[in-house]
């Protein structure tokens, strides 16, 4: 299988001269991204590597269409993962005038269930104990970094994931995986803990947990044009905009059983244009940062300690998709409070998260 995991590296950005149309050269478009970034200014300062992809040149870039989402093949999941069952609960969401499918709940007798609409969700019997016990975010994986399961490797268990996807009809071609083990004797312990804590009722309690319990969590991340894409879901709240392998728009458990849930949302049809990208150089956007900061009346300081090249889609005023790359920075305020900032990497404005 091709390996699409990604690899970030600390690297100098390639500096060649740009395209002002496919083969055509123009020194103007090529912009000066540093391997990394320390400066100190009044009340903010910088301490952050680039996250760049390996191999990505700034002059080679060009601008995207957003023609629309990507959806699964409804047709192969209902033969997959419904007709052959008894349902005994089904809830329809009707869809709307801006392109929102409409959407069916399912609850099958054997404990599965499965949302197909504008996202498309798969769960076995099973995956409500990890879901319960929150293995499948962030904190947990944080929290759990030295587990280790030996039931198979990851690389199986992405490939095994991506031939599902690809049947799907999801565009693996353009997803990028990360997989994080989760130990069954682990989330055991976590499931105790937080039914002691009274977050978990002791009556949903797993009966028990076994070896046939390890899985890995797997994440995926699309890219267009080399970068990954900050999907819409990510600008809705700024709670929600952080890069995180809980905010992936593909993830899934796969278990020394087999699938135990997936999830496909935000995947998106994208075409490239003739039209290049003019990036700021870093400098000119660090500007934009330490001039926030500057406006603010407070005695706190802050620190950027994460600076991500993304490309942005979201929808416009009038509900039509957009994309635009941007600069993702995460910064922390007096040390402790993270927040995101998402600066347009071609105008060094801002763009505000509710």
């Amino acid at each position: 299988m091709k390996k699409r995991k990604v690899l970030l590296i600390i690297g100098l950005a390639i500096l060649l001269a740009g395209c002002n149309a496919k083969g055509s050269v123009d020194q103007k478009l090529t912009a000066n991204f540093p391997d990394s970034y320390q400066r100190e200014f009044d009340k903010l300062s910088f301490n952050c590597n680039l996250e760049i992809p390996e191999g990505f040149i700034a002059s080679k870039q060009f601008k995207s269409e957003v023609l629309g989402q990507s959806y699964i093949n409804s047709d192969k999941v209902l033969a997959e993962y419904i007709n052959d069952k008894e349902v005994i609960e089904k809830h329809e969401i009707p869809g709307d005038e801006k392109g929102m499918p409409d959407s069916v709940d399912y609850l099958m007798r054997d404990g599965s269930h499965v949302f197909l609409g504008y996202l498309f969700t798969y769960g076995t019997e099973n995956s409500q104990y990890y879901s319960r016990i929150g293995a499948t975010m962030e904190e947990y994986r944080i929290n759990h970094t030295e587990d280790s399961v030996d039931f198979t490797t990851p690389e199986t268990c992405i490939e095994k994931l991506d031939e599902i996807l690809k049947w799907l009809g999801c565009p693996v071609e353009e997803l990028q995986y990360e997989a994080y083990p989760l130990n069954a004797e682990t989330m055991e312990v976590e499931e105790a803990q937080q039914i002691q804590m009274g977050y978990i009722p002791e009556n949903k309690k797993k009966p028990g947990w076994s070896k046939e319990d390890d899985a890995y969590l797997i994440t995926a991340y699309q890219y267009n044009n080399e970068l990954p894409i900050f999907h819409e879901r990510m600008s809705v709240f700024s709670k929600f905009a952080f890069d995180t392998a809980d905010n992936a728009p593909v993830w899934a458990v796969y278990s020394n059983r087999g699938l135990e849930i997936m999830s496909v949302s935000n995947i998106y049809q994208v075409s490239d244009t003739d039209e290049p990208i003019v990036f700021m150089e870093f400098e000119e956007i660090a500007k934009v940062l330490v001039d926030k900061y500057d406006s603010i009346i407070d005695d706190s300081t802050y620190e950027v300690t994460r600076a991500k090249l993304f490309n942005m889609i979201r929808r416009n005023q009038n509900q039509e998709y957009i994309s635009e790359p941007v600069w993702y920075f995460e910064s922390l305020k007096d040390g402790e409070k993270p927040s995101v900032v998402i600066v347009n990497a071609t105008t060094g404005k801002e763009i505000f998260l509710p």
